[in-house]
């Protein structure tokens, strides 16, 4: 093996230790990156959750104030109900011969 052969074989093993420098640098940096991920994605699934037990809070809230109105709408057609009960002594005024329904000093 002469000279010439073995620079060729030192360029080469120059060229191809680089490469590998090369790679290892590109695997570091994407280890940085993937990490970097995961703790973005546990904030977002923390964030999500969060939002998950506000949206529950929230349709609570609305169902309860629902069942109130509708509490207060079942309160309002029983007081209507009281109130188109129909009274005596209005039945017997509206019986007058004439069919007035007040008297006008008689």
């Amino acid at each position: 093996m002469g000279a010439s052969d073995f620079s060729k074989l030192e360029a080469a093993v120059e060229k191809l230790l680089a490469s590998l420098n090369s790679v290892k640098k590109e695997k570091v940096d994407l280890q940085k990156q993937i990490a970097e991920k995961e703790v973005m994605i546990k904030e977002l699934e923390k964030e999500v959750a969060s939002l998950h037990d506000d949206q529950k809070k929230a349709n609570d809230r609305v169902s309860s104030l629902i069942s109130s109105i509708e509490d207060w709408e079942k309160g309002v057609d029983v007081d209507k109900n009281e109130d188109n009960s129909p009274d005596p002594e209005e039945d017997s005024e509206s019986q007058k011969p004439d069919g007035q329904l007040f008297s006008m000093g008689e």
